[in-house]
């Protein structure tokens, strides 16, 4: 990983609500915007069905230039997301792509499951990516 990305990873939150993701995200980006927050990048996973993790991320550089990422999530998937997904994914991590493809592909597999019981939040087709 790059220095940059290991810069802008330690300047990591996480939000969620229970009712309304789309509003929710809205809102608070409008929020940081009128205080002079920059939206630099979104990733909208909930619109990837290539892609088991489940989430908006964006990007937002503050006033003074500092860059860092803020995640929107539901109750159900931050979940996902901080448990049974993340222990996947650090199995995952470890494993060599080439002598273990197919543990692997059982693992992508897992993840997926996971994201399928989650219910996909109301309008989020509105945040798109960048």
């Amino acid at each position: 990983m790059c220095f940059f990305l290991q810069i802008l990873y330690a300047f990591h939150f996480t939000t969620n609500h229970p009712e309304n993701l789309v509003k929710h995200t809205e809102g608070i980006i409008d929020k940081l915007s009128k205080k002079g927050y920059t939206l630099s990048r979104v990733r909208n996973t909930w619109l990837d069905d290539s892609n088991p993790y489940k989430g908006i991320n964006t990007n937002l550089i503050t006033p003074i230039g500092y860059e860092f990422e803020l995640q929107f999530h539901t109750p159900e998937s931050f979940a996902v997301k901080n448990g049974a997904m993340h222990e996947l994914y650090e199995k995952q991590r470890e494993l060599n792509p080439i002598k273990d493809a197919d543990k692997i592909q059982q693992i992508d597999k897992e993840m997926f499951e996971l994201s399928r019981s989650l219910k996909r939040p109301k309008d989020v087709e509105i945040i798109g990516e960048d």
